[in-house]
């Protein structure tokens, strides 16, 4: 995170989080401080893989009362499997474009996590 202005008694500073970018405005001569926020981007998932289990893909589990998504143990194997297969020989541009949806996916959930994370840490600051 960072926070600068090149100016004296009003600028602007712009700190990265989690939760997409924040900008924030000051002015000494007017007496205001303004934030705002443009909305973090959701991942964009194209496709899912063809390996992809409709069901039982994704397991819940609770930390200090916060939900977290992760992969289930059988997305996490053949994960394992692709990126094995991969130190051994090249993937098949089918194995690659599978290995990069699972990908995607961790991002996604990765994304999820941070969302539920800082809505339940910060219950009183609901923008995200």
């Amino acid at each position: 995170m960072g926070f600068g202005c090149g100016c004296v008694g009003s600028g602007v500073g712009f700190a990265l989080g989690s939760g997409g970018q924040k900008e924030i405005r000051y002015s000494h001569s007017q007496d205001f401080i303004e934030l705002t926020m443009t909305p973090p981007l959701l991942p964009n998932l194209q496709s899912l893989p063809a390996t992809f289990p409709l069901e039982g893909a994704i397991s819940i589990e609770l930390q200090e009362g916060i939900p977290v998504f992760k992969a289930s143990n059988i997305v996490r194997n053949r994960i394992a499997a692709l990126l094995a297969k991969q130190q051994i020989s090249p993937l098949h541009p089918q194995e690659e474009q599978e290995l990069d949806s699972y990908e995607e996916i961790d991002d996604y959930l990765s994304f999820l996590n941070r969302l539920a994370r800082n809505i339940l840490q910060n219950p009183n600051n609901q923008t995200v």
